[in-house]
């Protein structure tokens, strides 16, 4: 029997829920200090794993994410979704403490691992998509767990119709369709599904951005993909992801909310930040040296295809 945690974060995340741990951080954080922590980039409190007090009050949510860390010293491996190239200074500085910490991302390229299923519905937006030019398509997809409310469904959409670009848009509840303003479930420019392959449609080359809330597997995603993103996170590691998508990978533009606030981004911004991505070749450049980097990591040789070998290894030694 091996004690093997995996941790489906970002090692920049798994180093912010070190702190916390080890009490270099506290919660509630300081609204007006400026984090500087070993191996990270300077972290205002806005940028640290977070819920919204109506959902966790009393920051048990939190404490329980730095509670992973309790004891894991004792494992025998300890596994994170992430590729080394794309955060070695946080991965190096947390295998001195833990060394038998391996990266084994992105661990949706590893081989054999089964990408989504297949719906009904993809076949009409992969019609649709592919009807599209180059560059042309702007992706918003929210994820499987975030609410965001109407307010903000309707700024998304009428941001969405002032960029002037063509828009595929997840929206999973049929109800929170009917609450989109009538422009939008009726314009031309655009789809709307309650599903799709996210990362079939990511490989689009239609596609031109990604407006996601940066979750990990959505952020690696988008990463290991090499799609430029804009970054509209709502809560946990989301706010932690948005500062390193911006300002350490470069690879796209976030909107940033005031620590505790529950701010509603405006249209105008929105649609700013689409242009602006859209538009950067730089970004572009970035997202697509990650993509490389992500490609090697798995491939044989790579960094986490290696370090699953020498895990698979270790197992056929067990009687």
């Amino acid at each position: 029997m091996m004690a093997v945690p995996f941790f489906t974060e970002c090692a920049g995340v798994d180093a912010v829920c070190y702190h916390l741990n080890k009490g270099n951080v506290t919660f509630p954080y300081e609204e007006e200090f400026l984090y500087r922590l070993p191996c990270l980039p300077a972290l205002e409190a806005g940028d640290l794993l977070y819920l919204p007090e109506k959902i966790d009050k009393r920051g048990g949510i939190v404490r329980y994410l730095a509670a992973q860390f309790d004891r894991l010293e004792n494992a025998d491996y300890i596994f994170v979704n992430t590729f080394y190239h794309l955060e070695p200074e946080v991965l190096d500085w947390l295998e001195e403490r833990y060394p038998k910490l391996r990266t084994i991302g992105p661990t949706f390229l590893l081989p054999g691992i089964a990408t989504e299923s297949v719906a009904p519905q993809q076949e009409s937006y992969a019609e649709w998509l592919d009807s599209k030019q180059p560059n042309s398509v702007i992706f918003v997809s929210f994820g499987t767990i975030v609410a965001i409310g109407s307010n903000q469904m309707e700024e998304v959409a009428h941001a969405l119709l002032m960029s002037n670009f063509n828009f595929l848009w997840v929206v999973r509840d049929t109800e929170e369709v009917e609450k989109l303003p009538e422009e939008i479930r009726g314009s031309k420019a655009g789809m709307i599904v309650n599903w799709c392959n996210q990362l079939s449609v990511l490989s689009h080359p239609a596609v031109s951005c990604f407006v996601t809330h940066c979750g990990w597997n959505s952020t690696l995603e988008a990463l290991s993909i090499g799609v430029p993103i804009v970054a509209v996170p709502w809560w946990v590691d989301q706010l932690t992801n948005a500062k390193f998508i911006e300002d350490t990978w470069r690879v796209g533009v976030r909107l940033q909310r005031g620590w505790k606030s529950d701010e509603i981004f405006g249209r105008e911004r929105i649609a700013k930040c689409i242009e602006e991505v859209v538009n950067d070749v730089e970004l572009r450049k970035n997202s697509l040296k990650w993509k490389a980097l992500a490609d090697e990591a798995v491939r044989k040789g790579g960094t986490s295809i290696d370090n699953v070998d020498e895990f698979v290894q270790k197992l056929l030694l067990i009687d």
